[in-house]
């Protein structure tokens, strides 16, 4: 039984892009992965092509290909909480933008054996980097002691690493005094975050 009789329609692929355009798969394949050796003319007709037939790239078919996922991995932990989700939905944005897909791993940073599991999740994707968004002591010490493989950046670290990405929380908090103090005002209070955050 066909896709077609089952009721499924079949999705779009290369050979059908390469049809459409009078273009080898070859050439169709090029154009996906921006290679600088297709004339213009020819991108184009691949291009509308492409939108005609409502074609969508497969990104497990591309990686068999091409040997990278284009996937970067997150492992997060505290992601319900402001800074860790607006860095998840940065990191997101900026992935698409840059033609990168996002696969996130979610950890409770206290538990070692989770967070040894999340990267596990996230290695076996193929991902080609990971973006920690955990900004516990604990999880840094628990990705010290494995070998990943792949490269790994920390945000919300407080720099600690030579990977780790942070705000500068102290000059942050100097310039909000100074604007309050400026104002006027004379008694100043400290709200703090987290207690166990290393920022």
């Amino acid at each position: 039984m066909s896709d077609t009789s089952s009721g499924r329609s079949r999705s779009i692929g290369v050979r059908d892009v390469a049809a459409r355009a009078g273009v080898s798969r070859q050439t169709v394949s090029r154009v996906l992965n921006d290679h600088p050796d297709v004339a213009t003319e020819t991108k184009q007709r691949v291009v509308a092509a492409m939108a005609e037939l409502g074609y969508r790239m497969n990104n497990a078919a591309r990686a068999l290909g091409t040997r990278r996922s284009r996937t970067l991995g997150v492992l997060a932990s505290d992601a319900l909480q402001y800074g860790p989700s607006r860095s998840l939905a940065a990191l997101e944005a900026s992935a698409r933008e840059a033609g990168y897909w996002v696969s996130a791993a979610f950890a409770d940073a206290a538990d070692a054996g989770a967070v040894v599991a999340a990267v596990d999740h996230l290695v076996v994707q193929g991902v080609e980097g990971i973006v920690v968004v955990a900004p516990h002591a604990q999880t840094l010490e628990a990705l010290a002691a494995l070998r990943i493989g792949v490269p790994v950046v920390t945000l919300h670290s407080a720099g600690l690493g030579a990977t780790g990405l942070s705000v500068d929380q102290a000059a942050g908090a100097r310039l909000a005094v100074a604007v309050l103090a400026d104002a006027g005002h004379t008694r100043i209070a400290h709200l703090a975050g987290p207690a166990d955050w290393l920022e």
